[in-house]
């Protein structure tokens, strides 16, 4: 698919629809560190993202935020169920929280397992929100998960 890009107030921001974000930390000299971000809800995203910035905090580095829209077999992929410019919107008040490059790629796929492993090269940092429970949700089965496969996660638990 096709990028296309939406500007902020203060910086624009490049958003992938489809594209493959480059290697995870494959760095050679003069390019930058990246940490991945895994959407999972607007506010547990915001203390991700802000998480991955301390660990950047010195280096010479990018975030990546990376957003799997699940589609469920009995709509067609052209109709996600939300709204692409909502998608858009909800990412860019998220990269717009810290002052940093933040490369922000959405992928539509039947199966968010599957799509991350595509897009994601083993021994890369992932971040990930989570809301603060006792019971074992989603986003920190994903993350045991990640851990399994060799990506090195870290969990971020906020509102």
């Amino acid at each position: 698919m096709k990028p296309f890009s939406v500007s902020s107030p203060t910086r624009e921001i490049v958003l992938a629809e489809g594209a493959s974000p480059p290697e995870l930390l494959a760095v050679e000299p003069g390019e930058k560190l990246e940490v991945s971000v895994l959407f999972t809800t607007p506010e547990s995203t915001i203390a991700a993202v802000r998480r991955a910035a301390t660990l950047l905090n010195g280096l010479e580095g990018r975030i990546s935020l990376i957003d799997v829209q699940t589609i469920p077999y009995p709509l067609p992929f052209e109709t996600p169920l939300v709204a692409l410019d909502f998608i858009k919107q909800r990412l860019l008040a998220i990269a717009g929280e810290i002052d940093l490059e933040i490369a922000v790629y959405v992928y539509f796929s039947r199966f968010r397992w599957e799509t991350l492993a595509q897009v994601l090269r083993p021994g890369s940092v992932i971040v990930i929100g989570c809301r603060t429970n006792w019971w074992l949700g989603w986003e920190k089965k994903l993350a045991r998960r990640l851990q399994r496969a060799g990506y090195s996660t870290v969990l971020v638990e906020g509102p």
